[in-house]
């Protein structure tokens, strides 16, 4: 497994982005070409097939907000692979111990939960073939 660089910063800025999303759906005053936006993003997500079924303003936020809760280290899962990932070797390469292993598999399942809610259940069965070792 390889790490990828996460900057908390990068994830303060999402969180404040998704602070005005919510003001957005609530229609608070001065919102409204935000809102329009996310309901256009709604509309145009998801990939093109037959049975596409187009999102709203709503669908838009709740899935940025699952995205942010896993990038967010909140928990004993979150807290226990930084620490694998800076004791990574110089190819970048990380070696898990066995509950190391146990945190990411957890984290993992939390991850694909949220990038795919709202799929089908063929595509959430695929994204979940992942082997460690």
């Amino acid at each position: 497994m390889y790490g990828a660089p996460v900057d908390l910063a990068d994830v303060e800025v999402l969180a404040a982005l998704l602070g005005h999303f919510r003001k957005a759906l609530a229609v608070e005053k001065g919102y409204s070409d935000l809102r329009s936006l996310l309901s256009d993003a709604g509309e145009w997500y998801g990939e093109e097939s037959g049975d596409r079924v187009p999102e709203n303003a709503e669908h838009v936020i709740n899935r940025l907000s699952r995205a942010l809760a896993v990038l967010q280290p909140d928990d004993e899962d979150t807290r226990t692979l930084p620490a694998a990932v800076t004791a990574a070797g110089p190819d970048g390469r990380i070696e898990l111990d066995y509950g190391q292993e146990q945190a990411a598999r957890r984290y993992f399942e939390r991850v694909i939960s949220a990038v795919t809610e709202g799929k089908g259940p063929i595509e959430r069965d695929h994204i979940r073939f992942v082997e460690f070792g």
